[in-house]
């Protein structure tokens, strides 16, 4: 059976540490309870903090933020009291955004600048994760949650269905 949705994301290593780490495997069966209660989320607040859990793998903990209308956020908050930046940010675009809200946007969230050139030029939907710490794409558990929040969030609006999704 063909998946009705696809979720793109970008990947960028902004560490300055393991710069060639790939992204983690899926954990495929943790994603329809995952997208459950993700969704619950979303039916409740534009805006929130929660910890998700997964058995076998540290409690991932996720600060999810909506920008505009279109455009949500959500980063993970660094492991260690002595960082600044949270380990990683994810920045969902439907491609459906005004160009004022893509300017809010950019005020908002401080990406370098190939990062807004990349999303300039993907197709959307499209998720921009930005990793401060490379070795948080090694985990599964967090690359798990950025494509079910990203699936959960982009089915909302209906732009990321397979064969239909805006060709932006």
């Amino acid at each position: 059976m063909r998946p009705a949705t696809h979720t793109n994301i970008l990947w960028f290593r902004l560490g300055t540490s393991l710069r060639n780490v790939n992204p983690a495997p899926l954990l495929a069966d943790d994603m329809a309870d995952l997208t459950d209660y993700w969704r619950g989320l979303l039916r409740k607040s534009p805006d929130f903090d929660s910890t998700v859990e997964l058995e076998g793998f540290a409690p991932v903990v996720v600060r999810y933020r909506s920008l505009c209308q279109t455009v949500a956020m959500i980063d993970f908050p660094p492991h260690t009291a002595k960082d600044k930046l949270p380990d990683a940010l994810c920045l969902m675009v439907n491609g459906l955004e005004a160009p004022q809200d893509i300017a809010a946007v950019k005020a908002k969230v401080k990406f370098p600048p190939p990062v807004w050139e990349a999303l300039h030029k993907a197709r959307k939907p499209v998720v921009i994760a930005t990793f401060n710490q490379n070795g948080r794409m090694r985990d599964p558990a967090t690359v798990t949650v950025i494509h079910v929040v990203a699936n959960v969030y982009f089915n909302t609006f209906g732009t990321n269905s397979v064969g239909s999704a805006p060709r932006i």
